[in-house]
């Protein structure tokens, strides 16, 4: 997460939940590589994760760009996928 920058996109807030909207990109680059939108509950006096969701195609690359299969530049690296 170093290396990305969030933008708090929308958030609507009630009594003991919310809806935020969050949009990730690599650090110095001005697109959107991927948003999620997170459901908060109010467990005291702090918010925890709900449930979340990648919102649209997670395949798609950001502004009708072509996908390549790669990770955007200063993504940090993933675990190897579970055979």
């Amino acid at each position: 997460m170093g290396a990305m920058d969030l933008d708090v996109t929308a958030a609507t807030y009630r009594e003991n939940d919310a809806s935020v909207t969050v949009g990730y990109r690599p650090k110095g680059s001005a697109d959107i590589a991927m948003s999620m939108s997170y459901q908060l509950k109010r467990d005291g006096n702090k918010w925890v994760v709900d449930k979340k969701e990648i919102l649209g195609d997670p395949g798609s690359a950001p502004h009708g760009a072509q996908p390549t299969g790669e990770l955007p530049p200063g993504h940090p690296p993933l675990p190897p996928a579970a055979k």
